[in-house]
């Protein structure tokens, strides 16, 4: 009878507890992955946004420095795309890629665009590493 009465010193959590823990968690996830998701696709596009505006402003000079003659020794209109950019000090930029929003590089107006509201089929440039700078700039 002695042994009965004596009150048991288990620890730890009920299943009720968990399940409620569990449930918490899954409503926390479900509020933060669509965020999560959000700001990366806007912070690459931004990074799309940056890009098209340092290619702009490289082809521009590059442009403006071939008509005055003074462009970098070897830079000329018949360069394609990346090589004039490689001779600005830009690099890494794939044009035979997309940008990391999934949109196209196009030209038009002399202006670089990579967003979805520029697209080829509307007579914009498509700027691929073969494009050269007369094609765009002329």
């Amino acid at each position: 009878m002695v042994e009965t009465l004596r009150k048991t010193n288990k620890k730890g959590f009920t299943l009720v507890e968990l399940v409620i823990v569990i449930a918490i968690l899954a409503i926390l996830a479900a509020i933060a992955i669509p965020t999560v998701s959000n700001v990366i696709k806007t912070a690459n596009e931004n990074v799309d946004k940056a890009n098209a505006q340092t290619v702009e402003l490289a082809l521009k000079t590059a442009d403006a420095e071939i008509e005055a003659k003074t462009a970098p020794s070897g830079v000329d209109a018949d360069d394609t795309v990346p090589d004039v950019l490689k001779a600005y000090g830009i690099t890494g930029i794939d044009f035979d890629d997309t940008g990391k929003s999934g949109e196209a590089w196009t030209f038009k107006d002399k202006k670089v665009y990579c967003d979805s509201k520029h697209k080829t089929s509307d007579g914009y440039t498509a700027l691929k590493n073969a494009t050269k700078l007369s094609d765009i700039l002329s």
